[in-house]
């Protein structure tokens, strides 16, 4: 969690993270292996998982531009 919470630069917690990985893997995007007492989750469906990746940054984008235009207009 430590080595994922640096690289993504904020704070990242199994309660966020396995629940999001568990329904990856319903919906197909995401396989699972069980090891001993972990899983491990590799994409499945590479298509679906671009299109998805696509997506979300384009939904951070639209958000960052709302809130660097929120930001100009306190500047003024």
């Amino acid at each position: 969690m430590e080595k994922l919470s640096t690289s993504l630069d904020t704070s990242v917690s199994p309660g966020t993270l396995y629940p999001e990985l568990h329904e990856l893997h319903e919906e197909g995007v995401l396989e699972q292996q069980e090891l001993v007492r972990t899983k491990v989750y590799d994409i499945g469906d590479s298509q679906v998982a671009r299109e998805q990746l696509v997506e979300s940054a384009q939904a951070h984008f639209m958000i960052g531009q709302i809130l660097r235009d929120a930001l100009r207009q306190l500047d003024t």
